[in-house]
């Protein structure tokens, strides 16, 4: 016969973790450098938004359908 007993504990930490997101906020540590090298020579309006932002918006929408 087989055993059906289960540690619950840790079977909930394991669906805690496989639920969880990590947000890191590195792409703010740089926000300033990153939109003058995107901007350095650049004709017309200069970018507001750096790339890692928009890369995170992006994300962000797709993960959690958030504008």
């Amino acid at each position: 016969m087989v055993s059906l007993s289960r540690d619950w504990k840790e079977y909930n930490e394991e669906l805690v973790k496989r639920g969880e997101f990590y947000l890191s906020p590195v792409f703010l540590e740089n926000w300033e450098e990153e939109l003058e090298k995107m901007n350095e020579g650049k004709v017309g309006t200069p970018y507001k938004f750096p790339e890692s932002y928009v890369q995170f918006a992006a994300l962000w929408y797709e993960f959690f359908n958030l504008p």
